[in-house]
């Protein structure tokens, strides 16, 4: 044997015995995860909805996984720099992502240069909660109603105006979806948030808004705001009084939420614990009462195994909206 084979033969064991190291310290460090904290990156910016979720999550999770849950911001473009970052760390489940249906579903179907896929990228780990829409207006709009609104608008095209989450949020394809279905023209104005929407709202910048129930109810109980219409499917149960879309004869109903991601190559006993631990959380009375129910939400009804139907429907119907109103979006944007 000469010199050279030799050498390339001790260089391939050497790899070799490497290799079955790092394998084995794999399987070692899958059978004890998590065996380090835990990283769950926030694609928005601090002082949002998804805090109410986060702080009770890092309370009970933490002393679960023996491993502290560490909350990393990663806000801008929509959610998309944060979902792009946790599409490129290591699939080794120690990176979680916190979303919504904005960047899973109504991104990809909106733009073509993101820099991550949803549906290859990621796989969920849990649905948190559900999130049905309540139309709010200001008083002096003159609108009580689904059927006021829409006579309202009819009268006077393009001057009805209503605020949205941001450009191609999930409130403003719905608002949108609802125009293009109702033959109505509205006029958009976006905001950076639930918070200045509403204050924008209080203030008669605009006259109604798509918001989740939970930051305009007080002021609806107030008598600040008046309820319109909820979008779910049926009545919420933290505003009961409130008539679905439906119910006002409208062919419309559409849901947001909030759900835990990990990259789709997370080792399956990873993902399985990651499961176990959320889904154990997230259906607890604590949390379905005294954090989403509490806050205006509603708890979720998919549980871990069913997620991935939920999500593969999910997009079918956001992409299927998109397609429709596509040119409004990008007029009204």
């Amino acid at each position: 044997m000469d010199r050279v084979t030799e050498v390339r033969r001790r260089i391939l064991k050497a790899a070799l015995g490497l290799w079955a190291t790092v394998a084995s310290g794999r399987v070692l460090s899958q059978a004890d995860f998590p065996n380090r904290p835990i990283k769950l990156v926030m694609p928005y910016a601090a002082g949002g909805a998804p805090e109410l979720f986060v702080r009770p999550m890092q309370q009970v999770l933490s002393p679960r996984f023996k491993q502290q849950l560490i909350v990393e911001y990663r806000p801008g473009a929509n959610s998309q720099i944060g979902t792009a970052f946790v599409s490129k760390a290591s699939a080794d489940g120690y990176t979680l992502l916190f979303i919504s249906d904005a960047a899973m579903s109504i991104a990809p179907a909106l733009y073509r240069d993101l820099q991550y896929d949803a549906e290859a990228d990621f796989v969920p780990v849990t649905i948190l909660n559900h999130l049905p829409f309540m139309l709010v207006a200001n008083p002096k709009a003159g609108i009580s109603n689904v059927r006021e609104l829409l006579s309202k608008a009819r009268a006077k095209p393009g001057t009805v105006s209503y605020g949205s989450l941001g450009v191609a949020s999930s409130a403003h394809v719905a608002m949108e979806t609802l125009a293009q279905q109702e033959g109505v023209e509205l006029l958009h104005v976006p905001y950076q948030g639930t918070g200045p929407g509403v204050t924008a709202l209080l203030g008669g910048e605009i006259d109604m808004l798509f918001a989740s129930v939970g930051p305009s109810l007080p002021h609806v109980r107030g008598g600040r705001l008046v309820p319109v219409g909820i979008t779910s499917r049926k009545r919420s149960s933290v505003v009961p009084d409130v008539p679905t879309f439906i119910e006002s004869g409208l062919n419309f109903e559409v849901e947001g939420w909030f759900g835990i991601m990990v990259h789709r190559n997370t080792p399956a006993s990873a993902l399985q614990v990651l499961r176990r631990e959320f889904w154990n959380f997230v259906s607890s009375k604590e949390f379905t009462e005294g954090v989403v129910l509490k806050n205006g939400y509603e708890p979720t009804t998919i549980s871990p195994d069913q997620a991935e139907k939920f999500l593969v429907e999910n997009r079918l119907k956001w992409a299927s909206w998109v397609k429709r109103v596509e040119p409004r979006l990008r007029k009204s944007s």
